[in-house]
């Protein structure tokens, strides 16, 4: 007998269960087995730059969120707003400009990404 190989939706649906119920720390786990077992579940990535951010983990969880955009095809503009708002909670601010402006450029009608662009960039003078 072989044995099934293990399925990260299975984790996702786990993790999403657990998050539910209040388990962040075992979310969180469940989150990075799904990413682990499938290196790009766009779900995954932006479900535990969610927690993370809410741990106040605000690089790790930009560092996910970056991740979720890179796996939207079209380049998901609120994925990059997300991702620029950790990374400006985390203090890396000219990221967050960056981030912001990826933003932008999938869609210039953001408002959003223009409120925190204005915001970042007052921060940086």
């Amino acid at each position: 007998m072989h044995a099934q190989p293990e399925n990260p939706r299975a984790h996702l649906y786990a993790a999403t269960f657990l998050e539910s119920q209040g388990k962040t720390k075992e979310a969180i786990q469940q989150y990075q087995e799904a990413i682990r077992l499938h290196p790009n579940p766009v779900q995954a990535h932006y479900r535990l730059g969610q927690l993370l951010n809410k741990k106040g983990d605000y690089s790790a969880a930009a560092d996910q969120f970056a991740a979720a955009a890179r796996g939207v095809p079209e380049k998901n503009a609120n994925f990059c707003n997300t991702e620029g708002v950790a990374l400006y909670m985390a203090g890396r601010n000219d990221e967050a400009i960056a981030a912001y402006g990826r933003a932008l450029a999938i869609d210039a009608n953001f408002g959003a990404a223009y409120r925190n662009m204005g915001t970042a960039l007052q921060k940086s003078g």
